[in-house]
C-alpha cells in the first residue's frame, strides 16, 4: 500500500469515529552556549511567555542533570564539557543538540479526558531509556514538563567523539561526527528508532516525506483531518450536488423553451420581411407605371399638365468684334503715300 493510500484510509477511520492514531513528535535544534541561557529561564519559569504555563502544576516537572544542575542547562552542560576536557572547534559554535520528545496530545489522556499519570509515567520511561541508550554520557540534561498542555521532555546533549592526534586521543565535540548524527538522513533514522521504541505504547511514526515533495503549509495529521472532515460532510456535500444537478436539469428545461419560442419569433419575423419585402415590389411597379404616365402628359385619358406658353429662344453664340475702322484708315494712309 502506498503513502497516499495510509493516509486515506486514516482519514476514513477518523471520518468513521474511529481512534485516531497517536503519532511520536521529537524537535530538534542546535544551539550555542550563549542561546542556553533563554533556556535556564524557561526551565526556571521566570522570563518568556508563561500564558500557556499551569503555575499549580509546575511543582510536578522533574527533572536530571549532570553534576546536580537541575535549574540550568546552561551551568549543566559548561560543567560537562569543563570537567570531561571536551575541545570545542571555533568553528562548531552550536556544540550543544536539544531535543523536545513527546507524543499526540490525546494519547496522553484517559477515558475521562483527563491526563492519565499511569500513561505519562510510561511515556517517560520508556523515552528515558532511549535518550540514555542513544546518547550515553552525552546525555547532559533532561526535564519532563507537566504545567503545559501537553506532557513532553526536554533534552541537552553535547555530542562528541574520539578524535585521535599524533600523540594522544581527545575528546571532541562534534555533531556530524558523533553516532547519533552520522550519515545521510541521520534526523529521520534518530525518529526512526525513537519511534520503534514508543510502539509497545500504541503510539506510531508519521509518514515519510518524498524524496521530490515540495514543502507545504500543512503537516501530515493536519491533512489527515481535513481530508476527514471532506469524509464526514460527504452526504451533505451528495446531497447538495443532487440538488444543484436538479436545478441544472430545470435550467436546461427552461433554456429549451426558450430556443423554441425564440424560433417562433425568428419564423415569424422572417415571414413579416418577406411580406414587406413584396409590399416594397408592389409600390415599386406602381411608383414606375404612374412617372410612365406622367411623362405621356396624360393619366385616365385627360391632360395631366397644361402646355407651357413660354417658349425659349435659342441664344446666339456671341461674336468676336471686327475692328475694320482701324484697318481701313491704315489702308487709305499707304494708298495717299505712294
Amino acid at each position: 500500500m502506498s503513502m497516499f493510500s495510509r493516509l486515506i484510509t486514516m482519514a476514513k477511520r477518523v471520518a468513521a469515529g474511529g481512534p485516531k492514531p497517536s503519532f511520536a513528535v521529537m524537535d530538534i535544534k542546535r544551539q550555542s552556549l550563549a542561546s542556553m541561557r533563554g533556556h535556564t529561564a524557561h526551565e526556571q519559569r521566570t522570563a518568556g511567555d508563561l500564558s500557556h504555563i499551569n503555575k499549580s502544576k509546575t511543582v510536578d516537572n522533574q527533572r536530571v542533570a549532570y553534576g546536580g544542575h537541575t535549574d540550568s542547562p546552561k551551568d549543566a552542560v559548561e560543567a560537562y564539557i569543563k570537567d570531561n576536557k571536551i575541545k570545542i572547534d571555533a568553528r562548531n559554535t552550536t556544540p550543544v543538540t536539544s531535543f523536545v520528545l513527546s507524543a499526540s496530545h490525546d494519547w496522553f489522556n484517559g477515558p475521562d479526558g483527563k491526563p492519565d499519570p499511569n500513561k505519562i509515567s510510561a511515556f517517560t520511561g520508556v523515552s528515558m531509556k532511549w535518550a540514555v541508550s542513544e546518547f550515553g554520557e552525552d546525555l547532559v540534561h533532561a526535564s519532563l514538563h507537566l504545567d503545559e498542555k501537553t506532557p513532553h521532555i526536554h533534552i541537552k546533549t553535547v555530542p562528541t567523539y574520539q578524535k585521535k592526534t599524533k600523540f594522544q586521543t581527545v575528546r571532541q565535540a562534534s555533531h556530524h561526527k558523533n553516532k547519533s548524527f552520522k550519515g545521510f538522513r541521520s534526523y529521520e533514522h534518530l525518529l526512526d528508532r525513537y519511534t520503534d521504541a514508543l510502539a509497545p505504547l500504541g503510539i506510531e511514526r508519521g509518514q515519510k516525506v518524498p524524496d521530490d515533495a515540495k514543502g507545504t503549509q500543512r503537516t501530515a495529521r493536519q491533512w489527515v483531518n481535513d481530508m476527514a472532515r471532506k469524509f464526514a460532510d460527504m452526504p451533505m456535500r451528495t446531497a447538495l450536488l443532487d440538488e444543484k444537478e436538479k436545478a441544472l436539469v430545470k435550467r436546461e428545461r427552461n433554456l429549451s423553451q426558450e430556443r423554441i419560442e425564440l424560433d417562433g419569433y425568428r419564423d415569424a419575423l422572417m415571414k413579416a420581411a418577406t411580406h414587406l419585402e413584396h409590399e416594397e415590389r408592389t409600390a415599386g411597379r406602381y411608383a414606375s407605371r404612374t412617372t410612365t404616365e406622367l411623362a405621356r402628359g396624360r393619366a385616365d385619358g385627360k391632360p395631366l399638365t397644361a402646355p407651357s406658353p413660354i417658349r425659349e429662344a435659342p441664344v446666339a453664340s456671341p461674336v468676336a468684334p471686327v475692328r475694320t475702322e482701324k484697318r481701313a484708315r491704315r489702308k487709305k494712309k499707304v494708298v495717299a503715300e505712294r
